[in-house]
């Protein structure tokens, strides 16, 4: 899954720093994965990436989005969560 999410930031120039990556960030990214794509995500060419993800695999991003960005945060590389 952060392989997926890191490929979707590089396609979207955004920097791979805490910083950058914003909640509306998060939002987007989220809207993205669940709408259907000419051209497929994660540039795999297999016909089952071209369409909207399933809500339920949608969720599952946001949550291990969610736990990764506590995490960094317990760390203390991060001032709050998103």
């Amino acid at each position: 899954m952060r392989g997926k999410y890191f490929w979707w930031l590089n396609q979207e120039v955004i920097p791979l720093r805490w910083e950058a990556i914003t909640s509306e960030t998060v939002r987007f990214s989220l809207a993205h994965f669940g709408t259907d794509t000419k051209e497929g995500r994660w540039e795999e060419g297999r016909p089952n990436t071209s369409g909207a993800a399933c809500p339920s695999t949608v969720d599952t991003y946001f949550r291990c989005v969610r736990a990764f960005f506590n995490f960094v945060v317990r760390e203390g590389l991060l001032g709050e969560s998103l």
